[in-house]
């Protein structure tokens, strides 16, 4: 092969497949797909838990009358700071897939169209396609290998949250 050929093929292999672009319906269509994702998921863990642990009390969702309204709060409190501390992990998985693959990462945090957050991890490194498909799905399948088992052993239902959280929120990633 002569250098000409070399960088001939080299140009080739830096053709650029698809350029990525945010848009309004987009967006909203991520959204939708993402939270039934997280319910579809939420309910996959717990059925997971339920059927490995018999714990039956993940199947009932109902607040008896001596509930304040404190815990109601304080559930919620801790919902949603489950919510949004899974994003961290979420994107270090991301971050650290891509320096494996020798890049860079820099994180942000975003808002689409004034109203939809979101967080990034990304790198000026090209990839291969099966490098991006591993740095894509790596939040997915790190968070969820390393936080069933976890959840199940030690018998923790809240885990099933952030758990659902995360596989909702790969929604973009896959």
């Amino acid at each position: 092969m002569t250098e000409s050929d070399s960088v001939a093929k080299q140009k080739a292999d830096d053709v650029l497949i698809a350029e990525f672009g945010m848009s309004r319906p987009l967006v909203v269509q991520w959204t939708l797909v993402s939270t039934v994702g997280v319910l579809v998921s939420l309910f996959g863990f717990l059925l997971m838990y339920h059927g490995v642990t018999g714990d039956a009390a993940v199947t009932e969702f109902a607040f008896t009358p001596d509930t304040g309204w404190w815990n109601l709060g304080l559930t919620l409190l801790v919902v949603a700071g489950l919510s949004f501390g899974i994003i961290f992990p979420h994107e270090l998985c991301h971050g650290l897939a891509i320096r494996a693959f020798g890049g860079h990462p820099r994180y942000g945090f975003g808002v689409a169209y004034f109203v939809f957050p979101y967080a990034f991890a990304t790198t000026e490194t090209r990839f291969t396609r099966n490098q991006f498909l591993v740095i894509a799905l790596a939040p997915l399948v790190v968070l969820s290998v390393v936080g069933v088992p976890i959840m199940l052993v030690f018998e923790w239902t809240w885990l099933a949250i952030p758990l659902a959280m995360n596989a909702g929120g790969a929604v973009g990633d896959i």
